[in-house]
């Protein structure tokens, strides 16, 4: 026999095993711990029984005795196979687990411990290893088929990227062209890293052939899965090549995921930015359009004052007074930015220090220094941390950004806020490309009055786009 002492969540167990004597702590592996995930498959694969068993236990233990199938009685075999089960399936009682799968009778009135340790290997990982014989060589034909696929087409990738930096690069000093070169060089590498991910699941092709077998089900089966792998992994590459950077509505990522990729798949059909614009409009000028951003204007968290005034905007908008709204919303849009910038330092995303002389207020503040390339904050001891590891309580690490003469640097432009500051860690990649491009240099010309054609209705509901993918950041943070 042998009696659970505590068990807590279905996460963690500590056990004795009363005919061994043996006590130790056991817990349950998380999808996302690759490491001991790969060393247990790479067990299944690779070992014995036996030495799958040994392996296993030695994975999943926390602390206690060492243990090996060897020194264990055949209850204590079994229960300890049985608190793995349950361990593993976490959220369904292990009798109701077994029973479904028709096992109870044979785990319970099994005396034969090499016959334990097979019914452990084939059922831990929810793969039979016969199974997984009979099944391997068709599937490592039809995984390396998707794999050689799709280095094939980032490669096609990656050369129209480079073809693409070097047509850009006679341009490089204008500055829609340099942030066009800097998305070029993160294209560049993002793709670099999605051929060293396949070429690594190409080289351990058995593990990746395992996976397969331990994600099936009888609503996703494995042809689906490799469907899904070879769809997805392409839905992933089609934004890293360059013709999304001339999307003329990249930057709505507050729209739903599967209305987006429709938009870009018809886009890419045609290239006829008019068309896709004119969706926009038209998806403005309904009542059901109209009703919701103001009601979101209405009840969003933000300054009243200027609830005032982008409802304003929203009035000229709909009377069709476009010169009027499109006047209103950039001062606005830029305002939100700075607001935006003030809400995100208050609640643990730090992007300025505060000084005695200021409250909380994010123009001419003191910002901290970043890597934009590592997506990290730089220390002040000259290190870097990932931006998603810090928050308030790292501000006293965090060193600040200082001219030449060692001065703290004071940001007062709103580009500058966008695209040198931390605020872009948390703002939409294709939102800071577009405002720090087209709207920011149109923005100039129009409200020093050098602009005077740009009263249009499609201009006017880019402009409010742009207001809803900002009051995205701001709802999403209530």
């Amino acid at each position: 026999m042998a009696t659970v002492i505590s068990f807590s969540h279905l996460k963690s167990s500590t056990i004795t095993l009363l005919t061994s004597g043996i006590t130790l702590e056991i817990g349950a592996i998380e999808r996302s711990d690759y490491a001991r995930n790969t060393k247990i498959k790479s067990a299944f694969l690779n070992q014995s029984p036996s030495e799958f068993f040994d392996t296993y236990i030695e994975t999943i233990k926390i602390s206690g005795d060492d243990i090996e199938w060897s020194k264990l009685s055949i209850e204590d075999l079994r229960f300890l196979i049985k608190t793995c089960l349950q361990l593993r399936v976490k959220n369904v009682q292990v009798e109701t687990f077994l029973k479904q799968q028709s096992l109870n009778d044979q785990l319970s009135e099994e005396k034969n411990i090499d016959n334990l340790l097979y019914f452990f290997r084939d059922h831990i990982l929810g793969v039979k290893y016969e199974d997984f014989l009979a099944m391997k060589d068709q599937l490592i034909e039809d995984l390396k088929d998707v794999f050689n696929k799709l280095l094939l087409e980032i490669d096609t990738l990656i050369k129209k990227n480079g073809d693409e930096k070097q047509t850009n690069k006679r341009m490089q000093n204008d500055e829609y062209k340099k942030l066009r070169l800097w998305r070029i060089k993160q294209n560049k590498e993002s793709l670099r890293f999605e051929k060293r991910l396949i070429v690594n699941s190409k080289e351990n092709i058995k593990l990746q052939v395992l996976e397969l077998l331990k994600s099936q089900s009888p609503t996703y089966n494995i042809e689906r899965q490799i469907a899904y792998l070879l769809n997805h992994t392409r839905w992933r590459l089609q934004y890293l090549d360059p013709q999304y950077l001339d999307f003329p509505l990249r930057f709505c990522g507050f729209l739903d995921n599967k209305e987006f990729n429709k938009l870009y798949e018809e886009w890419k059909l045609t290239k006829d930015d008019k068309k896709m614009l004119q969706l926009m409009v038209n998806d403005f000028l309904t009542t059901e359009t109209e009703g919701y951003v103001c009601n979101l204007i209405e009840n969003i968290s933000i300054k009243p004052g200027r609830k005032l005034i982008l409802l304003e905007a929203m009035r000229c908008f709909y009377e069709e007074q476009y010169f009027a709204s499109v006047s209103t919303l950039l001062p606005q849009i830029e305002g939100l930015l700075w607001d935006l910038a003030e809400l995100f330092n208050k609640q643990g995303k730090p992007i300025y220090k505060k000084t005695p002389h200021e409250v909380n207020h994010s123009y001419k503040s003191c910002t901290f220094e970043i890597d934009k390339n590592n997506e990290s904050y730089i220390l002040s001891d000259g290190t870097m941390k990932n931006y998603w590891e810090v928050t308030s309580g790292n501000i006293s690490e965090l060193g600040l950004r200082i001219d030449r003469n060692k001065k703290e640097i004071e940001i007062a432009k709103v580009r500058e806020l966008l695209n040198e500051t931390a605020l872009r860690f948390y703002v939409d990649v294709d939102f800071i490309d577009y405002f720090c491009g087209e709207l920011y240099d149109e923005r100039n010309d129009i409200l020093h009055g050098r602009e005077l054609t740009f009263g249009t209705i499609t201009n006017a509901a880019k402009k409010m786009l742009a207001l809803l993918m900002i009051l995205s950041y701001f709802e999403s943070e209530d």
